[in-house]
């Protein structure tokens, strides 16, 4: 089995090397030249905001979720 390594996507170089894994088990890759670290199919995410008053109009409360376009996880919540 033979693994096609991608060129860097900012100097275009050849010169990549494998450098572990993310926490969600994609491979990490690093270029030897401008030491860019890159993954091949990052997540695409998208950004939602909502907001609500809770007990009066002094209190607003706001939410920001980011999901993964794909599988529609969340991969990050703020709430302020």
């Amino acid at each position: 089995m033979s693994t096609t390594i991608p060129a860097c996507p900012s100097c275009h170089s050849e010169s990549v090397s494998f450098n572990g894994h993310t926490r969600h088990g994609k491979q990490n890759h690093k270029c030897r030249d401008c030491g860019r670290q890159f993954i091949v199919n990052p997540l695409t995410v998208q950004m939602d905001e909502l907001w609500s008053f809770v007990d009066d109009k002094d209190h607003d409360q706001w939410v920001w979720l980011a999901l993964d376009a794909e599988t529609r996880e969340i991969v990050g919540c703020l709430y302020w």
